[in-house]
């Protein structure tokens, strides 16, 4: 089995689907074989993640683009309700099924030199009524990686959620700061050095506002090799 690592963030919204995908451009522009999953997705009206979709095009490859791989391995669970997995579920009165998103995880994983797995909003959002991100990640013994909203309340947020990742003993593979948000840049800057230096935690990157995510290749490319020592 190749190696995989989860991009968690310190809410929803703080810029996931775009680290994710300037990391799977990186890996594949590299030549490894590397893929995208979300376990589950929520606000869907096509029944399929638009996150996934997007990843994929900025990585420039198709859904098909390994044999075997299908889009129940991408996207195991996709709801039109935008909501949290738990909620959305019900409302749709669908189940979603932990162990099938485990297998499919697995049997992934094992055809990838290195597998993506794109969270779904903060770490404590509940996937069903018992059970929590956090808790599947745990399980899977997987590592993740932390987008940082880079604004006012980024510095709670980042050692709360460094707080409880580290109370389940899951590996934090470092920070990357999304400064495509509305802040003076003192602040941001701030955020940065005073999160590194209380969680006592490793910056990987700062991403900017882009247009096009593979304009900055050589920035995910910085990312991508903080990841790879420390996976």
């Amino acid at each position: 089995m190749g190696k995989s690592f989860v991009v968690v963030g310190t809410d929803t919204g703080v810029g996931k689907t775009i680290v994710s995908a300037g990391l799977l451009f990186s890996y594949r522009v590299a030549g490894m074989e590397a893929g995208i999953q979300k376990w589950i997705s929520t606000g869907d009206i096509s029944g399929f993640s638009q996150d996934v979709d997007f990843i994929l095009n900025v990585a420039g490859i198709s859904r098909n683009f390994f044999p075997g791989i299908s889009d129940r391995h991408l996207n195991p669970f996709s709801f039109i309700y935008p909501a949290s997995p738990h909620y959305s579920s019900k409302m749709h009165r669908k189940r979603i099924d932990l162990s099938e998103i485990k297998s499919l995880f697995q049997e992934y994983a094992s055809l990838m030199d290195i597998l993506i797995v794109e969270g779904v909003g903060g770490v404590l959002v509940p996937l069903t009524q018992k059970v929590l991100l956090i808790d599947v990640i745990k399980d899977l013994d997987l590592p993740v990686l932390l987008v940082v909203k880079n604004t006012l309340g980024a510095i709670n947020h980042s050692l709360l959620t460094i707080h409880v990742l580290r109370s389940r003993d899951i590996k934090i593979l470092g920070l990357v700061f999304n400064d495509g948000f509305s802040c003076s840049i003192d602040i941001k800057k701030d955020n940065i050095k005073t999160i590194s230096r209380l969680g006592k935690i490793t910056v990987l990157g700062q991403i900017p506002f882009m247009e096009d995510i593979r304009d900055y290749k050589v920035v995910f490319d910085g990312i991508r090799k903080g990841i790879d020592q420390r996976l």
